[in-house]
């Protein structure tokens, strides 16, 4: 009867099933190719490591200047025309990424395109979800989103890495540009939402949004690790995109189901603690993933790391609307990316400047993360 009664919950507010519907879209498309893009950067176009480090770097900068516009923009005209904006800048990127060579375009100029790009979805999705999900299921709903999330992207690195194993990556950019239009067809089903004032630069700029800093700071570092570093090692490690996407899938279905299970338990502890275990153990399993040697080992770390991550990421996420909700939303939400991108620019910096070759740079981006994440637990 209990979960009966929260489907309901869910199917009655409209809004929040259109931002579950449209990310999942957008969530699909991205799991198709979004593992390789690195791995296709380096491999297929020569892109030298420390310039994909350069590449990230500016990336998230821009992502960073793309916040207050996106807010800017939300206040004015909704925060759904803003993530419909968002969708151009997408197709543009994938477009000009696989012309690269043809065009002779920098990587750093598609830095910027998908940065400002990203930094406008990500502040309007934010800040739609913080102002239509319920607080006393936050936790709840936030776990929804990311299984849900996760089980329809469980299929994407698994298609993605077959179809790169016969063909090109033509007919994967074709299909992730058409889902990207995709998602932006259920926003089209009611009306817009603004968040009542106009924004201001000052509104960031709050004592309390200070809290958790050194959470939200670890979870950028996090998010390059797991996302850009990992695939990277296993690339270099194991020589394939079939074997990449079948670890990325699999880790994706495993973590979602545990996910599942003990996601209910965000909403009845405290939502910090439970990012901090969740770090802790992440950071333990990264420090091993410099060790990982075969398809096996790297897969159980995978698996292991994809619950703890998924865990951290869930209750960072959901203690972070909570906080959005105490004090101003676009103020904290544009903070809190800072903070992010903040974490991410300083790791990448710090990786470029030591110049180790990329396998050293990866394994001492491991060793970092760990400490990091083990830290976690006594700030």
């Amino acid at each position: 009867m209990y979960h009966d009664h929260r489907l309901l919950h869910f199917a009655l507010k409209r809004e929040l099933s259109e931002i579950y519907i449209s990310f999942f879209l957008r969530a699909f498309a991205i799991s198709l190719i979004g593992v390789f893009v690195p791995i296709y950067l380096v491999n297929e176009i020569g892109v030298k490591f420390t310039e994909l480090l350069v590449f990230y770097i500016i990336f998230f900068i821009t992502l960073a200047i793309g916040y207050p516009f996106s807010a800017k923009l939300s206040s004015k005209i909704g925060v759904k025309h803003v993530i419909m904006l968002s969708i151009p800048f997408h197709i543009i990127f994938y477009f000009l990424l696989y012309n690269m060579l043809r065009f002779d375009l920098s990587v750093y100029l598609l830095g910027f395109i998908i940065g400002f790009g990203s930094g406008l979805f990500w502040y309007a999705y934010n800040a739609d979800f913080a102002k239509v999900s319920d607080k006393k299921h936050r936790g709840e709903e936030v776990k929804i989103l990311f299984v849900a999330a996760s089980i329809i992207g469980i299929v994407g690195p698994f298609i993605g890495g077959y179809l790169l194993s016969l063909l090109d990556f033509y007919l994967l950019f074709m299909m992730v540009i058409i889902l990207l239009i995709s998602s932006v067809v259920p926003l089209l089903s009611s009306k817009d939402i603004t968040l009542g004032h106009d924004f201001n630069l000052m509104d960031i700029f709050i004592k309390k949004n200070f809290d958790n800093f050194f959470l939200y700071f670890v979870q950028g570092v996090r998010v390059i690790v797991a996302g850009v570093f990992w695939p990277l090692f296993i690339f270099y490690t194991l020589k394939g995109y079939f074997s990449l996407g079948i670890i990325i899938s699999g880790t994706a279905l495993v973590s979602s189901i545990a996910v599942w299970f003990t996601g209910n338990y965000i909403d009845k502890i405290r939502k910090v603690n439970f990012a901090k275990v969740g770090s802790v153990v992440d950071g333990i399993v990264t420090f091993f993933r410099a060790f990982a040697r075969n398809f096996l080992e790297i897969t159980g770390l995978s698996l292991i790391s994809g619950i703890a991550h998924n865990l951290v990421e869930i209750s960072t996420e959901a203690l972070g609307f909570d906080q959005a909700n105490r004090t101003d939303i676009s103020g904290f939400m544009i903070f809190r990316e800072f903070v992010y991108v903040l974490g991410r620019v300083s790791f990448l910096l710090a990786i470029l400047l030591i110049g180790l070759d990329p396998i050293a740079s990866i394994k001492l981006g491991f060793f970092i993360m760990a400490g990091l994440g083990i830290l976690q637990k006594f700030v």
